[in-house]
């Protein structure tokens, strides 16, 4: 299978401890960090609305790939489903239509706010 995805491209994108997940291939911002290795691509999961650098041997052509993989069933699953088919219908019925792109969500640091970390009893 060829890894040229496309920006735009409907797919499967399999992140480490996830199932096969609905997914776009996106033009990262221009403030997104560079990933890791050569060749990946930029990842929008539909229903999180998070984004992933992901590795080519991880995606798969979302129609090729619909029946096979769209049986998993957690509720934010089925979300992300809902998500991509409305998407579908929406370009379907106007080509020229475009996703609302969520920002990139900023990863927090231990300075972004005074929320205290959780500790089990044992570390008191």
């Amino acid at each position: 299978m060829s890894d040229k995805f496309e920006i735009g491209d409907l797919v499967w994108a399999k992140l480490k401890g996830y199932p096969p997940w609905p997914a776009r291939v996106v033009k990262p911002s221009p403030t997104t960090k560079k990933p890791s290795k050569k060749n990946m691509r930029w990842i929008y999961f539909f229903g999180s609305e998070n984004y992933a650098w992901i590795e080519p041997d991880q995606i798969k052509p979302y129609y090729e790939y619909k029946e096979q993989l769209s049986n998993a069933k957690y509720s934010s699953f089925k979300q992300a489903m809902e998500k991509i088919e409305e998407y579908i219908d929406k370009k379907k019925a106007d080509p020229t239509y475009e996703l609302d792109m969520p920002e990139v969500k900023k990863k927090k640091t231990e300075t972004d706010d005074a929320t205290p970390k959780k500790v089990s009893w044992q570390d008191n």
